[in-house]
């Protein structure tokens, strides 16, 4: 995480940096993506996330209809999780992937 530290500096000059990526994201709906899916769906979130709060997570999977989904909280995690624990969120995105779609290599 240390690229993220470079860049952060100080939150202010994080905010102007990222100030579209913050206005983009700000703006966008995920429920515009709809709701009914004909394919399995699966969340992973991390349950420190500020940037997308597990409980917007949890509303829009409740709202969604698919064949199979699945929604993994990963205690301790925030936004990157890929980043903050690659073992274990490959683990548990091949998991998942098991559970949704069958056997996976």
């Amino acid at each position: 995480m240390r690229w993220f530290g470079k860049q952060l500096g100080s939150l202010s000059d994080f905010i102007s940096l990222n100030k579209q990526l913050f206005d983009y994201i700000s703006e966008e709906d995920v429920y515009a993506y709809g709701t009914e899916f004909q394919v399995p769906v699966g969340f992973i979130s991390g349950s420190c996330d500020w940037v997308t709060p597990v409980k917007y997570t949890e509303d829009y999977y409740n709202a969604i209809t698919a064949p199979r989904k699945e929604m993994q909280l990963i205690e301790g995690w925030g936004h990157t999780v890929p980043q903050e624990n690659p073992e274990e969120f490959a683990d548990t995105l091949k998991k998942m992937l098991k559970d949704l779609v069958g056997e996976t290599n």
